[in-house]
């Protein structure tokens, strides 16, 4: 429900769903905190998408494989470059959320990129 509500712009309910996402999965766990990121972002809570970020890295310092999360978080934050290097991390790991990279919409702040390009045909999904 929360991405639905991304999509259509109503990003409060949103990034309601997502934190009863967050609190029904527990702390200890990744998940959602990519959408939650994401989403935060877009509705120009940089702050709050940011906690997400740092919560992400924290993860991935554990051990969860987050490198594509955390590029979501960073292209809808605007940093392309940083995107791009856990992009590039994902791949290097063999993430399998690179296999949407071509399709998902979280992407569209940065698919412009000539980065983007050659990452799908790096993967084989130009």
């Amino acid at each position: 429900m929360g991405e639905l509500y991304a999509r259509q712009q109503k990003f409060d309910l949103a990034i309601s769903k997502l934190i009863q996402v967050r609190q029904i999965s527990g702390r200890t766990v990744p998940y959602g905190l990519g959408d939650l990121g994401y989403i935060c972002a877009r509705a120009g809570k940089n702050d709050e998408a940011m906690k997400s970020l740092n919560q992400l890295v924290g993860f991935s310092e554990k051990g969860f494989t987050q490198s594509v999360q955390i590029a979501v978080v960073y292209g809808a934050l605007g940093n392309k470059d940083r995107a791009f290097e856990w992009l590039e991390r994902g791949y290097q790991e063999r993430n399998w959320q690179l296999g949407y990279l071509g399709v998902d919409p979280y992407w569209e702040g940065i698919r412009s990129d000539p980065r983007f390009t050659a990452l799908l045909k790096k993967i084989g999904l130009e």
